[in-house]
């Protein structure tokens, strides 16, 4: 059985789909309004089509929760999730065109249905206009890990049709994180309990599902103590790196592993640490600098005191040996008053990254972002730019580039009052200077009375699509929404 874990305080939940456990409930779901259009058209702002901009991915009286999306090599968006309309939770899909146009059958098609429970998906594009999907599978009485690639069709590709096991050893798994290998396979890793702690396992398949690291996954890190969080990002060379955070007392450490191709460990076994500085360090993010190395940011204590009330940020860059290219201190990403946290990033797609976070410089949750440049320079001013600072809180960013534009989208509690915590969903669209294109504060998704979570943000030549979670009535089950849209021409 596996030991409960261990949660350090103040800093955000790991995942957001944790808190949604208890929403399993069965209920009739209860009517709602339908939706209507959100964005009106103008130069450099969010454009929709003739189309609904909301979409009801699914519309049943049992769950659908905990999505996943991706959109592929030729603009198909693909819609992953944990859905209860059988007697155990199952995987089902949908797929839109470009355009919008639904692919699949209405409420989507089965992905996986075999003996007990499936569940929270990740995706990741295959290369090749179809989709590979991970998830956590109850079939062997445990938790373990199981990958399936579809096409888009929704055929699956690699044998058996059910999901190939990634890793099935006795011990929980948990975190699955996925990468595309740029050859129509992927890269995941994932917590894993096998050794008694919690370490960093992972696992590379090629385009026909075949492991090419040891069966059941090789060790990324089995270092003393806990290894929590992984995120991994393309080295640009035909590997991965994985960075993580480490709980190894009297501190947590946030460290970095390059996995090659084979499944060898490219720098020390425990992993390069980020940075020397006594402190603790929690909740990395990871961006591939396309030469072998990768940016790393985190949450830093290292101005706390032991309080809990002063997050700052701060960066690495590691390079393709493992060298720390910024010192033993790292760089300050924000060091604004207050606390910074839930921290994003993702490439920019000139070499560099946009990060975005959760800010409380002015007290309450709003939102910053920054972008790094490929030759390590701060684009934007020094603390970040604000995404959105309105009234109530603004949190968890999601990000998406398309050109020389950063899209983000976030949740808002602007409507939040003593009677009410209405969660809305805003997003806001940047040029590369950092100027925005929309109004001031973003411009609404969703306003429609509810809870939303397991958000994702996507574009693509010129197209956004955004899907999440959504449940609108207490005691009503969750369902799945997306929504479609355009960026106007410049």
């Amino acid at each position: 059985m596996v030991s409960q874990r261990w949660e350090p305080p103040v800093v955000y939940s790991r995942r957001e789909e944790k808190g949604m456990s208890e929403l399993r409930r069965r209920s009739r779901r209860i009517s709602e309004r339908a939706l209507a259009m959100l964005c009106s058209a103008c130069v450099g702002a969010l454009l929709v089509g003739d189309a609904a901009a909301v979409e009801r991915v699914t519309d049943l009286d049992t769950a659908a929760s905990f999505p996943a999306s991706a959109v592929g090599s030729t603009g198909v968006l693909y819609v992953a999730w944990q859905d209860a309309r059988g007697p155990d939770d199952d995987l089902y899909g949908q797929a839109y065109a470009a355009d919008g146009e639904t692919l699949w059958a209405p409420n989507g098609i089965p992905l996986v249905a075999t003996a007990r429970n499936q569940r929270t998906p990740i995706v990741t594009p295959d290369g090749e206009g179809g989709v590979i999907v991970v998830w956590m599978d109850a079939r062997n009485g445990g938790t373990d890990v199981y990958a399936q690639r579809f096409d888009v069709a929704g055929t699956p590709l690699w044998e058996p049709a059910d999901g190939i096991p990634v890793a099935v050893t006795p011990g929980g798994k948990d975190d699955t994180k996925v990468v595309s290998d740029g050859q129509s396979g992927c890269f995941i890793a994932w917590e894993d309990w096998r050794q008694g702690n919690q370490d960093i396992f992972g696992q590379h398949l090629n385009s026909d599902g075949e492991a090419m690291w040891e069966p059941d996954g090789g060790v990324v890190c089995g270092a003393p103590g806990h290894q929590y969080d992984p995120f991994i990002s393309a080295d640009g060379a035909g590997g991965v790196v994985v960075a993580w955070w480490d709980v190894a007392f009297p501190h947590w450490r946030v460290a970095a592993q390059r996995m090659c191709a084979d499944g060898a460990r490219a720098w020390p076994d425990a992993g390069t640490p980020v940075s020397l500085t006594e402190g603790n360090q929690a909740a990395p993010q990871i961006v591939g600098d396309t030469r072998g190395g990768a940016y790393v940011f985190w949450v830093d204590y290292r101005a706390d005191g032991g309080t809990f009330t002063n997050f700052d940020l701060y960066s690495q860059h590691v390079t393709a040996d493992g060298a720390r290219a910024w010192g033993d201190e790292g760089r300050p990403l924000c060091t604004a008053i207050g606390m910074q946290q839930t921290v994003s990033a993702i490439p920019d797609g000139a070499g560099g990254a946009y990060i975005a976070w959760t800010d409380q410089r002015e007290l309450f949750d709003d939102l910053y972002a920054q972008r790094l440049l490929a030759d390590a320079s701060w684009a934007w001013p020094a603390d970040g730019l604000p995404v959105s600072t309105e009234r109530g809180r603004q949190r968890d960013a999601r990000l998406a580039a398309d050109g020389d534009s950063l899209l983000v989208a976030w949740y808002d509690y602007r409507r939040e009052s003593e009677d009410a915590t209405p969660q809305d969903l805003y997003i806001q669209r940047f040029d590369k200077d950092g100027a925005p294109a929309m109004d001031v504060g973003g411009k609404p998704v969703v306003t429609e009375d509810g809870v939303r979570l397991a958000m994702q943000i996507h574009a693509r030549n010129g197209r956004v699509a955004i899907t999440w979670m959504d449940r609108r009535d207490a005691g009503a089950e969750p369902d799945v929404h997306a929504w479609l849209g355009a960026l106007a021409s410049q």
